[in-house]
C-alpha cells in the first residue's frame, strides 16, 4: 500500500514537471513582436524601451516583419538586445 501512495505522488511530480515546461516554451518571446514605428525617424523601438527612445509625435503601433520590411531600423541598443534576446 505504501508502494502504490509512492508511486502515484511521483507520477503527480512528473506530470507538473512536464506542465511547467511547456508553460516555459509557451511563454518564450513571439515570432513576430509588437514595435512602435517612428516614421520621422524611420526606426522602431520595443514597448520595454519607448520611454528612453525619445520618438517623436509621429509614431504607430506595428510588427517586427513589418518595420523590416520597410526598411526601418532599430532606434538604439535597447531594442536590438530585446529583438535578439
Amino acid at each position: 500500500m505504501k508502494h502504490k501512495k509512492t508511486l502515484t505522488i511521483a507520477i503527480f511530480v512528473l506530470f507538473l514537471a512536464a506542465v511547467s515546461m511547456y508553460i516555459v516554451n509557451d511563454l518564450s518571446k513571439p515570432s513576430n513582436p509588437r514595435v512602435i514605428l517612428d516614421h520621422h525617424k524611420q526606426t522602431y523601438v520595443t514597448p520595454g524601451c519607448f520611454e528612453q527612445a525619445d520618438a517623436t509625435n509621429f509614431i504607430e503601433d506595428s510588427t517586427l516583419e513589418n518595420a523590416q520590411e520597410i526598411g526601418y531600423k532599430p532606434n538604439d541598443e535597447c531594442t536590438e538586445s530585446e529583438i535578439l534576446d
